[in-house]
């Protein structure tokens, strides 16, 4: 799945029209390809300016502590 959403995000900078669809609505653009998210899962694409850029923090359950090898492995499956 990660290779084709890599393939994906390279396509989007060639095509303006579906770079605005994958912005509006993620998930019915995987699932165009073949890519099904499941339906509790929602799917949020934001782009970086020149002035901004974003951090995402993987999802712990509350409660818990992870190791540090835990957010490792939970941030390398964050596509940046």
């Amino acid at each position: 799945m990660l290779h084709a959403i890599e393939d994906l995000i390279l396509e989007l900078y060639g095509d303006p029209d579906l770079k605005k669809r994958f912005l509006e609505n993620p998930t019915a653009l995987l699932k165009e390809r073949g890519l099904e998210i499941p339906p509790e899962i929602v799917l949020q694409v934001v782009e970086d300016t020149p002035d901004v850029r974003h951090i995402v923090l993987p999802y712990i359950a509350p409660g818990t502590t992870p190791t540090l090898e835990e957010v490792e492995q939970r941030a390398s499956k964050i596509i940046i």
